[in-house]
């Protein structure tokens, strides 16, 4: 079909708008019933192609599926990476916690395997009262409780390849600390919580031992530890 409308253009082409330095850069497009419709340019012709939408790569099977529009606002609906980890089966939890007395501390051992797929990590460390987190990159320590590395996608058979521990034993250091943080309160017998987080992933170390150390300012401090990670391959 023909197009009869007028369009709008970018400032900078202020000639004739179906010039053909103008078409390689830029081409008008419809939105019609929550589908996008590309506009195909032929001299002073404009119509709609018979391929009509915008394809969208799915690199899981080489194919190609229209982008759909939300129908009421006619935008295109996106998740965000870690998102779609979660959907690919690629993304992890693990939660746990403690009771940790004053002046005393619980370690997480958290082992990357020697490969090129990467961990993403983000963790929060909570805590009724005074409690201070540390994570520590390059320790040589071992991990002595096995925690359960869980998938999100409970229909997913992928296993994490990330490990991790309740608890160290051996080795000479924790490692160089990255991230610290603290928070809560203690007075009397009033207390005030800590929610110490790192909400920016940080992609691990390859073959790499991290230790996330939790200590307490306060007796009888309920301290639990949520990790949250994805394991990607970087595109070469």
């Amino acid at each position: 079909m023909t197009i009869q409308t007028d369009l709008q253009y970018p400032a900078d082409f202020d000639s004739h708008p179906r010039q053909g330095t103008w078409e390689p850069r830029i081409r008008p497009a419809f939105v019609i019933g929550g589908r996008v419709y590309i506009v195909q340019i032929d001299g002073d012709e404009w119509t709609v192609g018979g391929n009509i939408g915008i394809d969208g790569y799915r690199s899981s099977d080489s194919t190609y599926q229209p982008i759909r529009l939300d129908k009421a606002t006619n935008t295109i609906q996106t998740i965000d990476h870690s998102h779609h980890e979660i959907h690919a089966g690629s993304h992890f939890f693990v939660t746990d916690y403690q009771t940790i007395g004053s002046a005393a501390s619980v370690d997480w051992l958290i082992v990357t395997p020697d490969t090129t797929k990467w961990a993403h990590l983000t963790f929060e460390v909570q805590g009724t009262a005074i409690t201070t987190a540390a994570l520590y990159e390059g320790s040589d320590r071992s991990g002595t409780t096995g925690l359960t590395e869980v998938n999100n996608d409970r229909n997913s058979a992928t296993a994490a390849t990330v490990a991790v521990y309740r608890g160290v034993n051996g080795g000479t250091t924790d490692g160089t600390a990255i991230w610290q943080s603290s928070g809560g309160s203690a007075v009397g017998s009033f207390r005030g919580g800590a929610d110490n987080r790192q909400e920016a992933e940080i992609i691990l170390k390859r073959n790499t031992k991290y230790v996330l150390k939790v200590t307490s300012g306060t007796a009888s401090n309920i301290c639990a530890v949520k990790l949250r990670w994805y394991e990607h391959t970087n595109i070469a």
